[in-house]
This record gives structure tokens, C-alpha cells and sequence, in this order.
């Protein structure tokens, strides 16, 4: 923990490959492999692209990600940083 703040913590996604790229989000889902010091290492399947292919965000899985990561750890984090190991579809600018 930081003095006189709140701690913050990185967390690895890895992704189970062979999923189609047209799963909807609600097919996401979000398991913790476990805690490496400040880092924790979750494995996730299903579609993490920004947008839905209807055009909608595609919020879900971030929100999922956020529920398991609170499963295991207090709500004392300002953010949480995701990092991924896999490619997805960013907004368009």
C-alpha cells in the first residue's frame, strides 16, 4: 500500500484461445488463476472486442473482469489496470 493513499493493482488477462469472434459478451467469462504479489492473473473466454457487432459498447466483460477481481480483494482500489495477452478490437478515434 502506498503511504497515505490507496494501493492499486495490475491485473494479467490470459486468454483461452479458440473461441469465435462473433461470441457476444454475455458469453464472457472470468476466472482467477491466482495472486503473483501485486499482479493478479485471471483467464477469460469469450468477446472482449470494444464494441458488440451491432455497434453497442461492449461493457460486459470489463464489468464481469471487475466482480471476480472483487470476489477476492477489498474495495480499495481508485483503478484497475487490465492487461491482455491477446489481440481485440479497440474503438475507432
Amino acid at each position: 500500500m502506498r503511504k497515505g493513499g490507496v494501493p492499486f493493482i495490475w491485473i494479467a488477462i490470459f486468454f483461452s484461445l479458440g473461441i469465435s469472434g462473433l461470441c457476444f459478451s454475455q458469453d464472457f467469462t472470468a476466472k482467477t488463476i491466482g495472486d503473483y504479489g501485486n499482479v493478479t492473473v485471471m483467464e477469460v473466454t469469450g468477446n472482449y472486442d470494444a464494441k458488440n457487432p451491432d455497434g453497442s459498447v461492449n461493457d460486459i466483460p470489463r464489468q464481469i473482469i471487475a466482480k471476480e477481481f472483487f470476489k477476492t480483494h477489498k474495495d480499495v482500489y481508485d483503478f484497475l489496470v487490465i492487461f491482455s495477452n491477446f489481440d481485440f478490437e479497440m474503438p475507432d478515434s
